[in-house]
């Protein structure tokens, strides 16, 4: 993998904690919920900007070279933005396979059936 993947991959995984996170840790799942929708989407992309701009803080002060901090200003911003825009789509679909899908009705009908009607 080349750093820049790395640099994605951890990204996205960061995403997929922050919304897992927000939905089943006890004390942000109540600060979470009283938020209405797009207060959450604000949250949560703020919360991944930070997570992709300390990566690269953190690869840019370190023999880690997941940005490439010489290549210019260009360079540094196409990958910035490549690794936010996938770390939100990281948790966008974290967050309906993971978190909506068993808050839904349907997810708490028939207890004999493990998927819970949803296929």
């Amino acid at each position: 993998m080349s750093p820049q993947e790395i640099m994605e991959f951890v990204a996205m995984a960061v995403a997929v904690a922050f919304s897992v996170g927000f939905a089943y840790v006890p004390g942000l799942r109540e600060r979470f919920d009283v938020l209405d929708g797009l207060t959450k989407r604000i949250v949560v992309g703020v919360s991944s900007l930070l997570a992709v701009y300390g990566l690269a803080l953190m690869g840019c002060m370190t023999a880690i070279d997941w940005l490439p901090c010489s290549g210019g200003f260009g360079d540094a911003a196409l990958s910035l933005s490549r690794a936010f825009i996938l770390s939100i789509m990281a948790s966008q679909g974290a967050y309906t396979y993971l978190v909506q899908r068993y808050k839904s009705p349907a997810w708490q009908g028939d207890d004999d059936d493990p998927y819970g009607g949803v296929q």
